[in-house]
């Protein structure tokens, strides 16, 4: 019977190879991902341009929504809302 030594590799025996793997692997996934995005961005530039006015109109309602949020608008100080 192979004691639980035997069968777990130590740290620097194979721990090193697989963490160059991955290492080698999510680089090479970055860079393909990299060009992929690039080439869709170049063949469909004109399609993304016609979403421009819509982003800054949901940017614009965002920012107004969440810094008039934390003003404490519609919050009543000082009142007390249940009835007597």
């Amino acid at each position: 019977m192979l004691s639980p030594a035997a069968i777990k590799p130590s740290a620097g025996e194979d721990g090193g190879v697989i963490k160059n793997m991955n290492n080698k692997l999510f680089f090479i996934s970055i860079v393909l991902l990299g060009i992929m995005v690039f080439f869709l961005v170049l063949e469909h530039r004109v399609h993304l341009y016609g979403f421009v006015p819509y982003v800054f109109f949901v940017i614009f309602i965002g920012l107004h929504f969440f810094m008039h949020a934390g003003m404490g608008h519609g919050k009543r100080h000082g009142h007390d809302n249940k009835k007597k």
